[in-house]
């Protein structure tokens, strides 16, 4: 797997092990209902998400790691056809592509999965948990960054660059979320790395700092390369989407939870066996994120990081 493609598809890290309380499935030791959690190969990030999710879902929890092995996954079509579990939830989108058209008429719920509208089919509801933070959070995460640095009335600018054939979403509800917390996305649409090349200097020029999202166009390589050098050339700061990006430049990072993530897989799997009649929640956005800070490199680019950013941040949003 190429780099670009595990910062984005497994983000790199091994995130935060806090979580709240929910309510979980009641049901008696006879009527406990039984979920198969599946993956296609087994990750740190997927182990922390479903510990979170057995901490949620009261009924019985099985899982397979398929090893992206073709044995496996006949194996495990095979137990599904015997036992007719009421719920099969997929880590990852690998998982989720293989097992979908496979499961018969079992549910299936995605989780972990980076730009879930992107995996279904056109004539598709997703269904499940996205590992792209919500906007709100991230919206409050940039305004608690910079609020001492921007003079009071004024909005933050954040500059993004993004393809609008992956992220136009993403985008879109960032952009919603900004201008009540103070910040404005300033942001360049993009087909290329040649294009994300060129447009990265005129962009930074006109921000006060920078969001990398999770895109392809921007994650990694020359052009990562010369986002960072422009960045460091106008003092300008980058958020980064994962814990990685710290070690690479950036000044602070936002990025997902999997324990948390797993936390919310288990909610919404309760709320489905409790009713299956209901309609579904669609896609879930995370609230709660992993957030963390290099003030050594925020100082190198003159940018004030507030010493009390802890205790303006919400508690989903806690600094590791």
């Amino acid at each position: 797997m190429t780099f670009v493609a595990s910062v984005i598809f497994a983000v790199f890290s091994i995130a935060s092990l806090q979580g709240g309380g929910a309510a979980a499935v009641s049901a008696s030791p006879e009527q406990r209902p039984t979920v198969f959690v599946v993956m296609a190969e087994k990750r740190a990030e997927y182990e922390l998400a479903l510990t979170g999710m057995r901490e949620i879902f009261q009924g019985e929890v099985e899982d397979f790691d398929l090893a992206r092995d073709p044995e496996r996954v006949q194996a495990f079509i095979t137990r599904v056809t015997t036992y007719q579990p009421d719920l099969i939830v997929t880590f990852g989108s690998p998982a989720y592509r293989i097992i979908r058209a496979r499961a018969g008429s079992v549910p299936v719920m995605f989780s972990m999965v980076a730009y879930p509208h992107k995996l279904c089919a056109a004539h598709e509801e997703p269904w499940g948990i996205a590992l792209e933070v919500d906007s709100g959070s991230v919206a409050t995460y940039l305004a608690a960054l910079s609020r001492d640095e921007i003079p009071a009335g004024s909005r933050c600018r954040v500059g993004v660059i993004y393809n609008p054939e992956l992220s136009s979403g993403m985008i879109e509800r960032l952009i919603l979320a900004g201008p009540e917390l103070g910040i404005e996305f300033v942001t360049c649409a993009v087909h290329s790395k040649k294009e994300s090349l060129r447009s990265i200097e005129d962009l930074v020029r006109k921000v006060d700092l920078f969001f990398l999202i999770p895109d392809p166009l921007m994650a990694g390589g020359k052009v990562f390369d010369r986002l960072r050098l422009e960045c460091f050339r106008h003092h300008r700061p980058i958020v980064g989407f994962s814990r990685q990006y710290l070690s690479m430049g950036c000044a602070a990072c936002i990025g997902p939870d999997y324990r948390s993530i797993g936390r919310s897989t288990g909610e919404e799997a309760n709320a489905f066996l409790e009713n299956p009649g209901t309609a579904r929640s669609g896609i879930v956005y995370p609230s709660r994120a992993e957030t963390m800070i290099d003030r050594d490199v925020a100082t190198r680019l003159q940018f004030k990081i507030p010493e009390d950013l802890e205790s303006r941040l919400p508690p989903w949003l806690k600094l590791e």
